[in-house]
This record gives C-alpha cells, sequence and structure tokens, in this order.
C-alpha cells in the first residue's frame, strides 16, 4: 500500500487543492483568501483527488491542525469558489464538532473563519456552521 499524503507543520492553515484542472480558478481562489488573510497553499500531484478521509487519517497522524480548507471539484465548479472547511479534531464532548464535520465558505470569508477556529476553536465550529445560507455556503 502507499503512503498516504503527509501534511506539513504551518502556522497558516492548510489550502489544499485536489482539483487542479482549472489553475485560473485555483489562482482566483487563493487570490481571494489572501486579499484578507493567509493560508499555505497545497497544490501537488499527491493531493489530486484524494478524499477528505485521507487528509483527515493524514492530519491524525501528526495532530498538526485542528482544520484545514479544500478547494475541491465542487469548488471549481461553482461560480463563487466556495471551499470546504473541515474539522480535523475529533470530537470530546456533546456538541463538540466531530472530526470530518465540513461546511462551504467563500473566499472571501475564509480568513474571518480562520480567526473565529483559532481564536474559539470548537465553540466557534458550532455558530459558523450553523451560519451558512440556504444553499449551505458561509458568507460571512
Amino acid at each position: 500500500m502507499a503512503p498516504g499524503p503527509v501534511l506539513p507543520r504551518t502556522t497558516d492553515p492548510l489550502l489544499i487543492c485536489t482539483d487542479s484542472s482549472a489553475p485560473p480558478k485555483w489562482n482566483t481562489i487563493l487570490t481571494r483568501i489572501r486579499a484578507r488573510g493567509e493560508v499555505y497553499p497545497l497544490q501537488a500531484p499527491e493531493y489530486e483527488g484524494i478524499a477528505v478521509d485521507a487528509l483527515l487519517a493524514a492530519n491524525k497522524k501528526y495532530k498538526k491542525h485542528h482544520f484545514f480548507i479544500v478547494a475541491d471539484e465542487e469548488s471549481m465548479k461553482s461560480a463563487d469558489r466556495a471551499v470546504l472547511v473541515v474539522w480535523a479534531e475529533k470530537g470530546g464532548k456533546p456538541g463538540d464538532p466531530e472530526r470530518g464535520d465540513s461546511f462551504r465558505c467563500v473566499p472571501s470569508a475564509v480568513p474571518a473563519v480562520e480567526k473565529k477556529l483559532e481564536e474559539e476553536g470548537k465553540k466557534a465550529w458550532a455558530a459558523l456552521a450553523e451560519s451558512v445560507s440556504g444553499d449551505g455556503v458561509y458568507r460571512g
């Protein structure tokens, strides 16, 4: 069995591109996020088409990140380029997010989401996830 992906240790949240079929769309996502904040972009062949479960397994092995962001096929197809924000820690108490819980977020709102999650952690997750619009996307 081939080893899974390796997630780097970073101070900025990971933005993992799992669909590199449209470089201009990937660049749009990066530009919109970086206009207000920073992310650590990962775009390499080993992430192409990788499932969120495999990313969670890689994160679990190293316990590096509370959450990460995925620019996937849906991100590339949607007009607003909404990315997937994924909680990466195991839940502990009732009401805590569970590993793999996720919601979509427009790139321009990612820095605000990052700030809330970094400052408040699990407490902020429920409020953010409940604030998604009718189409399932958090817009800030």
